[in-house]
């Protein structure tokens, strides 16, 4: 295999999509947190990195991210340490189980 068609099977292979959720001017959100993040959750083949400033308990969500585990997915989350930075009252630790926070690679 050539360079050139080793690089084009790594960008067919590899693909990052971001995906955010932001208000529109009128206050109405463009896409529904929720339901955004349980598509990406559910279409995870092979790693899923979650960038986030608030981690709510959400039950569906705790439920998708065990199902991507149990499809062998590596999962990497980002949260901000609302202990530290007194914005929030609540975190990844009172958000998500101790059976969850175990096998996910958490950075903060």
């Amino acid at each position: 295999m050539t360079t050139t068609e080793t690089a084009q099977q790594y960008r067919t292979e590899t693909a990052i999509t971001p995906v955010w959720t932001v208000p529109r001017r009128s206050g109405d959100w463009l896409r529904q947190t929720e339901p955004t993040i349980l598509e990406l959750i559910a279409e995870a083949q092979q790693e899923l990195l979650i960038i986030s400033f608030a981690v709510y308990n959400v039950p569906q969500i705790v439920e998708a991210l065990l199902a991507a585990l149990q499809r062998n997915v590596k999962i990497q989350l980002v949260v901000e340490i609302p202990e530290a930075a007194d914005k929030i009252p609540f975190g990844i630790l009172q958000a998500f189980p101790t059976h969850l926070l175990e096998q996910l690679e958490i950075y903060y």
